[in-house]
């Protein structure tokens, strides 16, 4: 919407097609014809009609630190907990996501050992998708909170929750909305915030890190020639 206010845009129905079935649109695609998203650790610049892109951020990738498989595993454990640790340090409450995915329960995993008391929140989806047939996210996120004992609250959605507040979310949502997990983070949230919780962590992003969902396996179907823009 806030594009449409400075050019004229068409829709680009490739890309659109290529969000629908990927379940989000990877970068640096956009559902608009010659509008492309800016890559990650860059930036833009607009000088004298002339647009630019630069790099402020570039991986340091040190493989003669890296020597055995061993090496890499216990390196990246020490600094995932590393992280969590430093973003529990805070003067207001903290809480997390949780989901059944690899992501957010490792970061509760590490995070509950520092904080005993952490809240955490769960979406009960009481009607998941028929392609995904068992409900995994309910299951193994409600085993894990109570094999650890946390402090959980549990959100019921279904389908009458979403169809009350699609509209609502895409009148507010500059992109496709492939999905209904913006709905569901968003109530998450209001009802965080109405206990205390200011600041909640999320996993998102893990997925493609730990491993991620079945259908995200879509991603390996989008045509060769777009491979060497999708980075």
């Amino acid at each position: 919407k806030a594009i449409k206010k400075v050019v004229d845009v068409n829709v680009d129905f490739v890309n659109t097609a290529i969000a629908l079935r990927c379940f989000f649109s990877p970068s640096p695609l956009t559902p608009y014809e010659g509008v492309y998203r800016v890559r990650p650790g860059s930036f833009i610049k607009y000088k004298e009609g002339k647009i630019s892109e630069g790099r402020w951020y570039n991986l340091k990738v040190r493989p003669d630190k890296i020597k055995t498989y061993e090496d890499f595993r216990d390196g990246f454990g020490e600094l995932f907990e590393s992280s969590v640790d430093l973003r529990l340090k805070s003067d207001v409450k903290v809480g997390s996501y949780l989901s059944g995915g690899l992501d957010s329960s490792l970061i509760v995993h590490y995070a509950s050992q520092k904080q005993s008391n952490l809240p955490v929140f769960t979406a009960n989806v009481s009607d998941p998708l028929p392609s995904l047939g068992k409900n995994y996210d309910n299951e193994n996120s409600f085993r894990f909170a109570n094999e650890r004992k946390l402090d959980r609250t549990v959100i019921d959605f279904n389908y009458d929750f979403i169809n009350e507040n699609l509209l609502k979310a895409i009148a507010s949502y500059d992109d496709l909305l492939p999905n209904t997990g913006i709905l569901i983070f968003n109530q998450i949230s209001k009802i965080a915030r109405s206990k205390g919780v200011t600041i909640l962590y999320d996993g998102v992003g893990g997925d493609e890190l730990f491993g991620g969902y079945p259908w995200q396996f879509d991603i390996r179907k989008v045509p060769e020639c777009f491979h060497g823009c999708l980075s």
